[in-house]
């Protein structure tokens, strides 16, 4: 599970946060979840959890760009504006959610240079955080993947990479 993959969905962190905190205070006191035992189940699964994967974006997000080396190219990227609030993309102006491969090179809305919400960048992985997520996931054999987000009211429940055709997602639920 992981969060915050866009900016301005920071919420989304809290909501893993406190989900890992619900399943270590059950663990502790061998409780359950919606009648599930966790320790039972914890036996059984394992759960893998990435609270941000954009702390630099969320940190733009929140605070604004003047702890940036790059302030003002930050600014120009956001419409000349210093209200980050609608910023969804990396501190590099890169919408992360974009640098997969399945579909890469028909993605709508795509802008030609770094912005505040949808560039996919010059080809797939080039940002290293993408890349990682996705070593990560091959590495294992999960059998569910949930990426939250807090808008665009979408739920997708089967997602292939084009590379292998394998996969990612099995079910969400």
């Amino acid at each position: 599970m992981n969060a915050s993959y866009h900016a301005r969905e920071w919420l989304t962190s809290n909501l893993v946060m406190y989900q890992i905190d619900q399943y270590s205070q059950a663990f502790i006191n061998q409780s359950s979840i919606d009648g599930y035992n966790i320790q039972d189940l914890l036996s059984k699964v394992s759960i893998y959890y990435v609270p941000m994967v954009n702390p630099d974006g969320v940190t733009l997000n929140q605070l604004g760009a003047g702890g940036f080396s790059n302030k003002n190219e930050l600014i120009k990227m956001n419409n000349g504006s210093s209200d980050f609030s609608a910023w969804k993309a990396n501190a590099r102006g890169l919408n992360l959610n974009r640098q997969y491969p399945s579909g890469w090179r028909t993605i709508n809305n795509n802008v030609r240079s770094p912005s505040y919400a949808f560039y996919k960048g010059v080809r797939p992985f080039s940002k290293s955080e993408t890349k990682a997520l996705y070593d990560f996931t091959l590495s294992h054999d999960f059998k569910t993947y949930v990426a939250y987000h807090s808008s665009g009211e979408i739920y997708i429940g089967r997602i292939t990479l084009v590379q292998n055709a394998t996969p990612i997602v099995k079910s969400l639920i």
